[in-house]
Order: C-alpha cells, then sequence, then structure tokens
C-alpha cells in the first residue's frame, strides 16, 4: 500500500512536470507562429511597396521617352529608352522576388528556431527536472525523491506507539525497511 501511495505522488509529479512542458511548448509554437504570420504579412506589404516602385519608375520612364522622342524625335533615342524601361523592369521584378524568396526563408528559420527552442525547453523541463541534474547542482534525482515521499509515509505513520524508522532511516535502504514492516 506504502509503496502504491508512493507511486502514485511519483506519478503525480512526472504527469504535473509533463503538462508543464506541454503548456511551455504550446506557447512557444503559438508565438512563433505569430512571428511567422507578422513576418508574412511584412513581406506581402514589402512586395506591394516594390510593385508601385516598380510602377512609378516604369511611369516615369515612359513619361521621359515621350518627352525625350517629341524632343529628339529620332528612333534610336526611342529605342534605347524602352530598352532601359525593360532592363528597370526586369530587375524590380528580380528585386521583388528576392524580397519573397527572403521573406520565406526568415518565415522557416523562424519556425525551426521555435521548434528547437521547444525541444530546448522540454530536455531542461523533462530530463534534467527528474533526474541526472545532482552533480550539476540543480535538483535530485526520481530515487531520491521516492526515497523522500517514503520517508514522510514511515514518519507520520506508527505502528504500536513506536515510528518505523525512529526518524533517521538510510538512504536507499527503502526495501528492507518496507520488508521489516510488513
Amino acid at each position: 500500500m506504502i509503496m502504491v501511495v508512493t507511486g502514485m505522488i511519483v506519478a503525480g509529479m512526472v504527469v504535473a512536470r509533463v503538462i508543464m512542458a506541454g503548456m511551455v511548448v504550446s506557447g512557444v509554437i503559438v508565438v512563433m507562429l505569430v512571428t511567422g504570420v507578422v513576418v508574412i504579412v511584412a513581406a506581402r506589404r514589402v512586395v506591394v511597396a516594390g510593385m508601385i516602385m516598380a510602377s512609378v519608375i516604369v511611369v516615369t520612364m515612359l513619361v521621359t521617352s515621350m518627352i525625350v522622342v517629341m524632343a529628339a524625335g529620332r528612333v534610336v533615342v526611342t529605342r534605347v529608352i524602352v530598352v532601359l524601361m525593360v532592363m528597370t523592369r526586369v530587375i524590380v521584378t528580380l528585386v521583388v522576388v528576392a524580397l519573397v524568396v527572403v521573406a520565406r526563408v526568415v518565415m522557416v528559420l523562424v519556425i525551426m528556431a521555435g521548434v528547437i527552442m521547444a525541444c530546448v525547453i522540454v530536455f531542461f523541463v523533462l530530463v534534467l527536472g527528474l533526474g541526472g541534474g545532482r552533480r550539476l547542482g540543480w535538483r535530485r534525482n526520481t530515487g531520491n525523491r521516492i526515497a523522500e515521499a517514503t520517508d514522510l509515509l514511515f514518519d507520520f505513520r506508527e505502528i504500536g506507539g513506536e515510528k518505523m524508522t525512529n526518524g533517521h532511516r538510510p538512504r536507499g535502504h527503502g526495501n528492507r525497511y518496507i520488508l521489516d514492516a510488513c
């Protein structure tokens, strides 16, 4: 019965830590998704601004070409201006496409960073919180937690008016005392 209660206590602690880790990971994922959406919206605004800029440049080139053609009246000048307009439009289009690609790469990197951060948080909460961190000075391992819970149960449960452990049961000998108690 004592071991069942002790197991329930330890299981409850494990479940609580798993739930806490899940909540933290969910929060991180939500933050990263919101950041990704913000990046996408910003990228779209940049694309729209680039298109407006391209339109302004093209219209300016058209007006300039019309003025030059009217002033010079030569076919060669018109062709040069048309070539310049086409080159400008191609360059602006390439810049806009590059901005879209950069925005998508940034979004992927943000999501990857969120996943890595979530994995690190899960590692610290579950692995170091439940065991293996004693030498590094974090928390006691699961075995010592079971021993502490068993100590509490033994200290508060008296048989024949006398405590089973006399208040000083050595660590790591829980099975022997449980067998003695039985």
